[in-house]
C-alpha cells in the first residue's frame, strides 16, 4: 500500500499543548501520552491536522501558483467528504527523541535514554525498508547510527568524551568534579565516545535544524537510565496556572481557574510519513505516484519550515519547527 517513506524532525520553539482532555489528577488539561511508557507523544490525527491546515492555507491564500495545487492537497490529505476516497499520506505519533532538562551548569540538557534511541532505530529501520533514507548505516558524510545497549544506571549519565582523552568529559553540562544536576538531582558524569558519534549523526540527519549546531549539542547531549527518563518526562514537563478575570468585578470568574500541562521549548521529536499512490482514477490523479505525494509535502517548493500545532495557538503555544529526510 505504502511504498515511499521519510522522516519529520518536529522541533519545539513554544511550548506545544496537544491536549487528551480533561484530567482526573492535579493537571486539569495533560498532555498526550503513550499508554505503555506514559511518555509524552502528539497523536497522528494532531499531526496530519496541523499539516493539512498549513496546506489548505496555502491553497486559500493563491500563493502557490499550480491550478491544481487545491487537489492535490486533497489527494494527499483527503477530500472533505472522507466517504469518498482515503488520502495518499499516513502520519505516525510524533516521539520524543530529546527532552530538555533544567541543569546546574550549561542552562539545559538535551536528555535521552538507551531506550528512546532504540525505539528511535527500530523507526529509522522502517524507513529505510519502505524505500525511505537509509539513515542507519554510514554515509558518505554521515556516521552509522550509534548503538547504545547498556544503561548508564540510576545515579549516572552518559556525556560525551574529548577527543584524545576517553575518560574525560567534554560537556557543558559537568561541574569541577564530573558531577552534574539535572532539576534538584545529582550525578555521576561519566563519558562515552558514542556521545559525539550520536551528535554528529543528528547534525547530519537533521541539518535544516542548524541551531542544534549552534547551540553545542553534543556538550549539551547526556543519555539517562531508561527509569530516569520516564520520571524527567512526567515531572518536568512545563505546567501553567491559567483563570479567566471577569471584567465587571476584575476577579476571576467562578470555576475559571485551570492548570494546562505543555511540551517544553527545545523538545526535539520526530515522526514518520508514508506515501501511497492516490486513491482516485489514474486518469484523475494531479500526483501521479507515491513519490509525487511525499515530494509535495518535504518538496523545496511549498515544504512548511513552521506549523502551529495542538492547541492555544492564540496565546503563545504550539510554534515549532519542521524538517525532513
Amino acid at each position: 500500500m505504502f511504498e515511499k517513506a521519510a522522516l519529520m524532525w518536529i522541533y519545539a520553539e513554544h511550548p506545544v499543548h496537544a491536549g487528551s482532555g480533561s484530567g482526573v489528577g492535579a493537571i486539569d488539561l495533560p498532555i498526550q501520552r503513550e499508554q505503555v511508557t506514559n511518555w509524552p507523544i502528539i497523536q497522528p490525527s494532531g499531526v496530519k491536522g496541523a499539516l493539512r491546515e498549513y496546506f489548505e492555507k496555502l491553497r486559500d491564500g493563491s500563493q502557490s501558483s499550480d491550478s491544481d495545487f487545491g487537489k492535490k492537497t486533497e489527494e494527499v490529505f483527503g477530500p472533505g467528504e472522507a466517504a469518498e476516497y482515503s488520502g495518499a499520506a499516513s502520519f505516525t505519533e510524533a516521539k520524543v527523541l530529546f527532552f530538555p532538562i533544567r541543569s546546574l551548569k550549561g542552562t539545559f540538557a538535551y536528555v535521552t535514554c538507551p531506550l528512546a534511541l532504540e525505539r528511535f532505530r527500530r523507526d529509522l529501520e522502517t524507513l529505510r525498508d519502505c524505500n525511505g533514507t537509509n539513515l542507519i548505516d554510514a554515509g558518505q558524510d554521515r556516521p552509522a547510527f550509534p548503538v547504545f545497549p547498556d544503561d548508564p544506571g540510576m545515579e549516572s549519565v552518559w556525556v560525551a568524551a574529548k577527543k584524545g582523552e576517553p575518560g574525560k568529559a567534554d560537556s557543558l553540562l559537568t561541574t569541577g568534579k564530573d558531577h552534574l544536576v539535572f532539576e534538584e538531582l545529582s550525578f555521576k558524569a561519566k563519558p562515552h565516545p558514542e556521545i559525539g558519534n550520536l551528535a554528529e549523526w543528528i547534525l547530519k540527519a537533521a541539518g535544516s535544524l542548524p541551531w542544534l549546531d549552534s547551540g553545542h549539542l553534543s556538550k549539551r547531549l547526556a543519555i539517562v537510565s531508561d527509569d530516569m527518563f520516564k520520571d524527567f518526562v512526567e515531572m518536568s514537563t512545563e505546567v501553567i496556572t491559567r483563570n479567566r478575570i471577569d471584567d465587571e468585578t476584575g476577579t476571576v470568574q467562578q470555576g475559571a481557574l485551570w492548570i494546562e500541562e505543555h511540551l517544553p521549548r527545545e523538545t526535539v521529536l520526530y515522526s514518520l510519513i508514508f506515501a501511497a499512490k492516490p486513491f482516485v482514477k489514474e486518469s484523475e490523479r494531479k500526483l501521479p505516484g507515491a513519490g509525487d505525494v511525499l515530494n509535495f509535502i518535504t518538496g523545496q517548493d511549498c515544504m512548511p519550515r513552521y506549523i502551529w500545532i495542538g492547541g492555544n495557538t492564540t496565546v503563545g503555544r504550539g510554534l515549532v519547527r519542521l524538517g525532513f529526510i
